[in-house]
């Protein structure tokens, strides 16, 4: 019987809002002490994400990089001026392959002494006229859709 509930609170949980116990619980025509006990269940196995009074799914939809590149992009810009600003000459820095973080590529030029440490073949193309910047591309197999190196898995 809990297979088949939990099996059912997935699906509600599929289209990316957010659940509350209560409607679980009148939806699956059940106790909201049996919804708790199964959401606390389906998140130790790492299935959803467990919220104040409800749960969530613990997948974010994924959105390739030219699409979230063209989204918000003044807050980025700015999100970008700012996270640059607290980077100093010498710091090394690991930036992962994010429209966000592509947004501090031009305010990073200006340094003279950084090591940068990516997955992001964008921000590398940004900082390819930057020669004074020292650039560590990590290894890896390349993911088209995120414009990105991906670790190989070993199994």
């Amino acid at each position: 019987m809990s297979i088949t509930r939990h099996r059912q609170i997935l699906a509600f949980l599929a289209d990316g809002d957010e659940r509350s116990v209560s409607f679980l619980a009148e939806q699956l025509e059940t106790s909201e002490i049996t919804i708790r006990r199964d959401l606390n269940t389906l998140a130790e196995q790492g299935k959803l994400i467990r919220t104040h009074g409800g749960a969530m799914r613990n997948e974010l939809p994924f959105i390739p990089f030219v699409q979230k590149a063209s989204l918000q992009t003044q807050a980025k810009r700015q999100i970008g001026q700012r996270a640059a600003s607290l980077v100093e000459e010498n710091d090394v820095l690991f930036l992962d392959c994010g429209s966000t973080v592509l947004a501090m590529a031009p305010h990073l030029k200006a340094f003279r002494n950084l090591k940068i440490i990516t997955n992001s073949l964008p921000l590398i193309w940004e900082l390819r006229e930057a020669p004074h910047l020292s650039i560590n591309l990590i290894g890896g197999e390349l993911d088209l859709k995120s414009s990105s190196r991906t670790w190989i898995r070993c199994s």
